[in-house]
C-alpha cells in the first residue's frame, strides 16, 4: 500500500500498519477527501516527495486509527440499523 500511496506518506510510514490508510484512499477518491492533516495521525502526502518513483498525490491521510474522530468531525458519525433484540 505504501508504494502505491507513494510520496512522503509512503515513505516514511512504509512497512506499518496500512487499514486507516486504505480507508482514507477510499475515501479520498471517491469525494469524500480527509479534510485535514495534523501530524500526529494524520499527514498531507506532499507531491515534492517521491516513493518507490510515485509522487505525493498532495491529498491528505489518516495514517493511524486515532485520527478517525477527525473523520467523524468532518463527516459525521456512522449511522448504523438498529440490531433486532435491542
Amino acid at each position: 500500500m505504501w508504494a502505491f500511496v507513494g510520496g512522503s506518506i509512503g515513505a516514511y510510514f512504509d512497512g506499518g500498519n496500512t487499514c486507516a490508510t486504505r480507508i482514507s484512499y477510499g475515501l479520498n477518491e471517491s469525494g469524500w477527501a480527509i479534510p485535514v492533516h495534523d501530524n500526529r495521525g494524520s499527514y498531507h502526502n506532499d507531491p515534492k516527495h517521491r516513493f518507490n518513483g510515485k509522487t505525493g498525490d498532495n491529498k491528505k491521510y489518516i495514517v493511524r486509527v486515532v485520527a478517525a474522530d477527525m473523520a467523524d468531525e468532518a463527516h459525521g458519525q456512522a449511522r448504523h440499523p438498529p440490531q433486532e433484540g435491542r
